[in-house]
């Protein structure tokens, strides 16, 4: 099966490393989840398993419209979710 998720590293090894879903909609590509390559919360790849559960919850928030923007802090070592209102 092919897998509807796109990987991207931000800022190098260590760094964060961010998830799209690939959804044709409306001519747009969804961002499903960041986290940090280390540090605290850090890990290296995120499961099969939890790849299914992003998708499912990416799904929910295009139906009903809750939307954030990512943003990075003013030190730029951390990223901020706004909601889109």
């Amino acid at each position: 099966m092919h897998d509807p998720f796109l990987k991207k590293r931000l800022n190098g090894s260590g760094g964060f490393c961010a998830y799209y879903y690939i959804v044709i909609k409306d001519d747009c590509l969804y961002l499903a989840f960041v986290h940090p390559k280390t540090g605290k919360y850090g890990m290296n790849n995120i499961s099969d398993e939890y790849k299914r559960l992003l998708a499912k919850e990416v799904l929910e928030a295009i139906k009903s419209k809750a939307f954030y923007k990512v943003e990075v802090s003013e030190v730029k070592s951390q990223i901020i979710f706004v909601e889109i209102v």
